[in-house]
């Protein structure tokens, strides 16, 4: 058991990636911490905190993987990583719908990206996702992706379009309340630059 708490980090580099991951996983916990404490009840909030965690557990878990010291531990970190990865998609598409008062004319969809995680939370602990980890570039192990983990990453960017432009066409329409208009604006121009940016991840797989 011990192997997979072999850790090393022995380039500045790879430091400024753990501190990055780090700073984003803890503040993301804490807000959906946050959240829930305001209404626990409600489901915009209870989503949204789900959302969160998704995100602080990719984030979070990314460090074990990138610092492991040998690739046993690597791959054992990168399944656990990717555990909360695959529902990232997901809830954000859900958060959306909650967010937009979309939820009923759309259910079925929400069940079926929801059993699509959960697939790909089941073959991720399979070779069918991950067939092995690597050195990459300042990390001392990442993803080499197999079958499933490429279907993950189109599933990943596909529903994360869908889901910023419906907030696009949200933003088009328009509101009769102001508030939530600047609401709606505020949370597609967040995604925006939170998807570009995180979706680099997959540029080193």
């Amino acid at each position: 058991m011990s192997t997979y708490f072999q850790f090393s980090m022995e380039s500045p580099q790879l430091l400024n990636f753990v501190i990055a991951n780090f700073s984003l996983g803890f503040i993301l916990f804490l807000i959906g911490i946050f959240v829930l404490s305001r209404n626990l009840k409600n489901p915009i909030n209870q989503i949204f905190a789900t959302y969160s965690f998704s995100i602080a557990w990719w984030s979070l878990f990314t460090i074990p993987l990138i610092t492991s010291s040998n690739a046993q531990a690597g791959y054992f970190w990168d399944q656990v990583c990717l555990s909360g990865a695959v529902f990232i998609p997901t809830t954000f598409f859900h958060f959306v719908l909650v967010f937009l008062r979309r939820v009923k004319k759309n259910i079925a969809y929400i069940l079926g990206c929801y059993l699509l995680s959960v697939l790909f939370f089941v073959l991720n602990w399979t070779g069918f996702f991950v067939k092995e980890v690597q050195p990459n570039n300042v990390f001392n192990f990442y993803t080499v992706p197999s079958l499933a983990y490429t279907c993950f990453v189109s599933y990943f960017s596909l529903l994360s379009t869908v889901s910023v432009f419906l907030l696009f066409r949200a933003v088009k329409q328009g509101s009769e309340k102001p508030r939530f208009l600047k609401q709606i604006k505020w949370l597609f121009w967040a995604s925006c630059f939170g998807y570009v940016g995180g979706g680099t991840n997959f540029l080193l797989v």
